[in-house]
């Protein structure tokens, strides 16, 4: 957005706000601290002015804290310059330190805060515990998935009137029986986002298809997920492993933070195990999710919205995926991509079948769901819907204290 633009935006909307995100996210690897850049990012382009304080954390090794190496600081700061380098302050703290409470604190008072925007819990309970004295900020809690809270503490703050609404990642975390808010008002559902300029159709990377040396005709069915039990990988393994006995040019391509380390073992059992591959979390995603003609999410538990699939059918890259959570909300069965039962091997293997014998239909669906990925999860759609929120609920707090 050019800065004319930016000063018609301004003048259209109101003034710029003042909006401080605290991350309870130390690194840029998993799907909540993208969608964190990506909404910080937005407001940025704007005309917002936004600071985001990152949690720099001490690892707890018995009774004592032992420092992070220097080395691993680094790279977890490094994470973060897709925000330092448009010109986005980011704060490092150790905030559930004095000194880092009374340091972020300051931060929020200095920059006249009108939004402190937490992202889960641990960021929640710190802003909660500084800012009861500050009335005139608006507090922002965000929910990412529809597990219970861990802390009974999390649930007494959420329904404080402190904390004036509570984002929700999809529908489905919403209207859970874990999400504890007992004013359904303040519940707002809006969904992650996926940057459109990146995730787009593409013909597959040469690069990546080199590196697998694989036959022409390969079919690669992509899993890209970091390793949780919930994420239903083990039982994916188990299906693609007989889908493969049935079709000698299915291939998998596994991807996530502790993949290798937790699934090589159960991979190396498999008679088809040489057409499994495994990679840790990996930087460039738009171009392995490239080279896939099919990608697979079999999780059952601790789910919001899985990120792998909006941006997958942002590419027109096929989908199936467990009915959990807020998937269902974007994979719709045969419309957009294929849903299965949760914890359902055979009915994952069925559709993973269906999918290779049907890939025209496939790729169709993809398309469909492209176009509601277009409307819905759309970084501009996800930033606006922010900014109209924010500034509903300063609103309401400017007419309260003036009543």
């Amino acid at each position: 957005m050019g800065l004319n633009s930016i000063h018609e935006y301004i003048n259209h909307h109101g003034r710029k706000l003042n909006i401080t995100h605290v991350a309870t996210h130390h690194n840029v690897t998993r799907g909540g601290a993208f969608q964190l850049c990506r909404l910080a990012a937005g407001q940025h382009r704007l005309g917002h002015n936004v600071t985001v304080v990152v949690y720099k954390r001490k690892i707890k090794k018995g009774s004592f804290f032992k420092q992070i190496p220097k080395e691993t600081i680094q790279k977890n700061i490094d994470s973060w310059s897709q925000l330092t380098s448009h010109g986005i302050s980011v704060r490092f703290i150790n905030y559930t330190s004095i000194s880092g409470k009374k340091e972020l604190k300051k931060i929020i008072c200095s920059h006249d805060t009108d939004i402190v925007h937490a992202h889960r819990s641990l960021a929640l309970e710190i802003c909660y515990k500084i800012l009861k004295n500050f009335p005139h900020n608006v507090f922002i809690a965000q929910r990412g998935t529809i597990t219970r809270p861990n802390k009974r503490v999390i649930r007494k703050i959420m329904n404080s009137s402190r904390v004036h609404a509570v984002t929700c990642v999809s529908k489905a975390v919403r209207d859970s029986d874990n999400i504890f808010v007992q004013d359904h008002k303040k519940l707002h559902c809006i969904y992650g986002s996926v940057d459109l300029s990146s995730f787009h159709p593409r013909t597959p990377d040469a690069s990546k298809l080199s590196q697998l040396k694989l036959p022409n005709d390969a079919y690669i069915v992509g899993s890209l997920s970091s390793y949780r039990r919930e994420k239903g990988l083990e039982e994916l393994i188990e299906a693609l492993d007989h889908v493969m006995d049935d079709y000698e040019h299915v291939y998998a391509v596994f991807i996530g933070t502790g993949v290798r380390r937790n699934l090589s073992r159960l991979v190396t059992m498999k008679k088809n195990n040489g057409r499994f591959f495994l990679f840790d979390h990996q930087n460039d995603i738009p171009s392995w999710l490239s080279i896939m003609d099919l990608t697979v999410v079999n999780a059952f538990d601790c789910e919001g919205l899985s990120g792998v699939i909006r941006e997958s059918l942002a590419m027109e890259i096929p989908v199936i995926s467990t009915d959990h959570a807020g998937n269902k909300e974007i994979i719709l069965h045969k419309q957009t991509g294929l849903l299965v039962k949760q914890q359902d091997t055979e009915n994952l293997k069925e559709n993973i079948r269906w999918a290779v014998a049907h890939p025209r239909e496939m790729k169709a669906m993809a398309q469909t769901g492209r176009k509601w990925v277009e409307k819905n999860c759309a970084t501009q759609v996800q930033t606006e819907n922010f900014i109209s929120l924010y500034r509903a609920y300063l609103e309401k707090v400017r007419k309260q204290q003036t009543n």
